[in-house]
């Protein structure tokens, strides 16, 4: 019983990950074939389909007292971040096409990274943990998760651009213009990186091993 749990493990995560590569072929071929027509379909006062963009914002400046057990000290409501609901009839098609070609980049990665993830499962469950296409994979697994956290910052800096030209005057609203990236990916692309070398040394071990016997 104990030597079969790994393998059942292993078998579940493999199975996992290959349903989330297949489900994710199916709805980033929905949202590329359906962004367009939805924008082309949709009514012209504004109902229907919107695009939800997430936007660093610099809100009017908000202040109030809180009281602490230091004394009373101030608290300062600045750089937020809000959800702008575009309605797709209103949106220009450039930035329907900026948004477009993000969500291809990002479906592409995403679909490389969960690729390579399965078919490191897929070996491990076949008994070759230590293969030298699984130190490959991981090494590519840590570069796509760089990848994936660059592009999301462009994009976001982009985004920001294009909806900072498109604000009325006397919106109250300002967004900011700035590189803001996510750096909770670096770290887990950095020990991907580093388990690939793991699994490198693993795989030469492996195979003088092997020349032994």
């Amino acid at each position: 019983m104990k030597t079969s749990r790994p393998d059942l493990i292993v078998r579940t995560f493999a199975a996992l990950a290959s349903f989330s590569y297949y489900a994710l072929w199916v709805g980033a071929a929905l949202v590329l074939i359906g962004l367009p027509m939805a924008k082309a379909f949709a009514a012209p006062d504004g109902d229907g389909f919107y695009y939800n963009l997430e936007l660093p914002m610099t809100a009017p400046a908000l202040q109030t007292m809180v009281e602490t057990v230091w004394g009373p000290a101030p608290l300062v409501v600045g750089e937020v971040r809000g959800k702008l609901r575009l309605p797709l009839s209103t949106m220009p098609w450039s930035l329907l096409a900026l948004l477009w070609c993000y969500a291809a980049v990002a479906g592409a990665l995403m679909l490389l990274f969960l690729h390579n993830l399965r078919r490191i499962f897929q070996r491990v469950r076949d008994g070759a943990a230590f293969d030298t296409q699984n130190v490959v994979r991981l090494r590519t697994l840590g570069m796509l998760l760089l990848a994936i956290a660059g592009l999301n910052a462009v994009a976001e800096v982009a985004t920001s651009i294009v909806v900072r030209r498109g604000l009325a005057a006397g919106s109250g609203v300002t967004v900011p213009s700035g590189f803001h990236a996510d750096l909770s990916r670096i770290p887990v692309a950095l020990i991907l990186i580093a388990l690939a070398e793991v699994f490198r040394r693993g795989a030469a071990l492996e195979h003088e091993q092997s020349l032994v016997v």
